[in-house]
């Protein structure tokens, strides 16, 4: 067994490029807390893991579970790995219309407007963090985008659009 393991850890420490380990097979992969794969293809090799598929299926394996000598094979280097830092939840605003503004169906502003919002209407947003603010209103405040009328459809029920952020305020229209 450990002269199968030194083989194979020869043989990773041959190939310096990981790239070259995509679609290889090996006979036996061992992790550093002994959990071993047999008949192992690599399939994926990302900074921070490796997807192979093996006698029992297909794995997801981190590279600090590799050997350390594999590690080095693979172009493992624990300081390039970046962890995401967590992404705060949107949270409501409560504030108004700058301008008379289109209310369009995506969030990147784009294809035909929905609606109208009307200047210092008070409006709910939720901030993306983005071009635009998710705004949700209730149709009988909205105008149509091409006649200006309001729209009354249905029983008051609340749509969802986007508006682009530079026309919502959350300081008091008096104040502008």
């Amino acid at each position: 067994m450990k002269t199968l393991l030194t083989a194979l850890l020869l043989l990773l420490t041959l190939i310096v490029n990981s790239d070259e380990w995509l679609g290889k097979k090996v006979p036996l992969l061992v992790l550093t807390d002994g959990t071993t794969y047999k008949e192992v293809t690599f399939k994926a090799i990302e900074p921070a893991d490796i997807t192979i598929t093996h006698t029992a299926g297909i794995s997801l394996i981190s590279m600090a579970e590799l050997p350390p000598e594999a590690q080095a094979a693979l172009g493992f280097d624990s300081k390039k790995i970046v962890t995401a830092e967590p992404v705060p939840a949107p949270t409501p605003k409560q504030g108004w219309v700058r301008h008379a503004t289109l209310v369009y169906s995506l969030p990147d502003l784009s294809g035909e407007p929905v609606a109208r919002l009307i200047q210092r209407g008070a409006i709910s947003v939720v901030d993306l963090g983005d071009i635009s603010v998710e705004v949700e209103m209730i149709t009988a405040t909205l105008r149509d985008a091409v006649t200006y009328e309001f729209i009354l459809d249905g029983p008051n029920r609340p749509i969802k659009g986007f508006i682009d952020r530079e026309n919502f305020s959350d300081v008091l229209p008096s104040l502008w």
